[in-house]
């Protein structure tokens, strides 16, 4: 019998977006204050890739490089587009992007999370992480992020008790 450990996936383990692109940032990046775009292995992320997208700065302009399906059918905005500062915080990508302009200007990594409401009011817990890619380790000119959120329904449907709780992820 094999007792070799299995290659290390962190798809295996790991489930939260925020902490699988996190991983592939950190892994690629090696001894290096930043990755670059062409570092990151999609062959790794395939599975959360809809729930990401890829911000360049294009002339002092943040434009979308990518945006996948899950982020572009919530927001309406896809690849090619800019990447409005501010953005409109009733979308997940909206709330995603709050913190897009201290990623390019501090050059650190954010994660963030809260509650947002859509245009028909309804109440989503979100999760998002922005990360800053590097092709000569001085200026970011990528920004990777990930978005995926929950609706917020009341509780004390089925028997549960009183308050909020999250629902199952929105598709």
């Amino acid at each position: 019998m094999d007792m070799t450990p299995p290659t290390h996936d962190p798809r295996l383990h790991e489930r939260r977006l925020n902490m699988r692109l996190m991983a592939q940032w950190q892994e690629r990046r090696g001894d290096r204050s930043f990755a670059s775009y062409s570092d990151i292995d999609l062959a790794l992320i395939d599975d959360i890739w809809p729930d990401c997208f890829v911000v360049v700065a294009a002339d002092g302009e943040p434009v979308f490089q990518h945006v996948g399906p899950a982020i572009e059918a919530d927001s309406g905005i896809g690849a090619g587009q800019p990447a409005i500062i501010p953005p409109p915080h009733q979308t997940l990508l909206g709330c995603a992007l709050r913190p897009l302009a201290t990623v390019f200007s501090q050059k650190i990594v954010v994660s963030d999370g809260g509650v947002f409401h859509d245009t028909g009011q309804t109440a989503y817990l979100y999760r998002s992480i922005l990360l800053p890619l590097s092709d000569d380790q001085e200026t970011i000119n990528y920004v990777i992020g990930g978005a995926r959120c929950k609706p917020l329904v009341p509780a004390g449907r089925d028997g549960e008790p009183g308050g909020v709780v999250a629902g199952e992820p929105r598709q």
